[in-house]
């Protein structure tokens, strides 16, 4: 796994060094003060910590009334809840168009949650991994593999719609899935 991030970064460094531009469009950027940037960064900070906490919060409440298990909670409403950032971080990359974005945010996120976020909760404590857990591992191998291997086929390096309905389709079945098992 640990290949996987060096060859990413690797990658994305290299992006970075020669500047490369889709089909020649130019960039267009807004400038701001530092001061209008920092109040922007502190707000969109303190509105994500608030608006997750209360969702997440929220929903944790009425799953627990209902009688849903927490392991349950953590792979559905919480996940859907602390994700609910990078989904429109994501789509209004992908609305403008701004597709490296998009697809930077998702990757990002999901490398930043596996190597720094479970290693700081396993350096806190201890991780107990239950063996009815694995299922849902290999649904994580699968999730990660998807898109690299989409990536190839049909129009190459381009994720269709089509393809992006089957990822949709997929998490339901998932879902559905969890629901089943309990």
């Amino acid at each position: 796994m640990l290949s996987f991030f060096i060859i990413f970064l690797s990658y994305v460094f290299e992006l970075a060094r020669n500047n490369r531009i889709a089909n020649n469009e130019t960039i267009k950027i807004k400038a701001y003060t530092t001061n209008k940037i920092l109040l922007m960064i502190i707000f969109g900070l303190l509105a994500l910590c608030i608006g997750g906490k209360m969702v997440t919060d929220g929903v944790v409440i009425i799953a627990r009334n209902i009688g849903i298990s927490e392991f349950m909670i953590g792979l559905t409403i919480v996940a859907v809840g602390t994700s609910l950032p990078e989904l429109i971080t994501s789509a209004m990359a992908a609305y403008r168009r701004e597709t490296d974005l998009a697809v930077g945010n998702i990757i990002g996120s999901n490398i930043f949650n596996i190597f720094f976020i479970l290693a700081i909760s396993a350096i806190i404590t201890p991780i107990q991994i239950e063996p009815y857990v694995n299922t849902d591992m290999f649904v994580l191998l699968i999730a990660s593999f998807l898109p690299f291997i989409f990536m190839f086929i049909g129009e190459r390096h381009k994720l269709e719609r089509r393809e992006g309905a089957g990822f949709i389709l997929m998490y339901i079945a998932y879902i559905v899935y969890l629901i089943w098992r309990g």
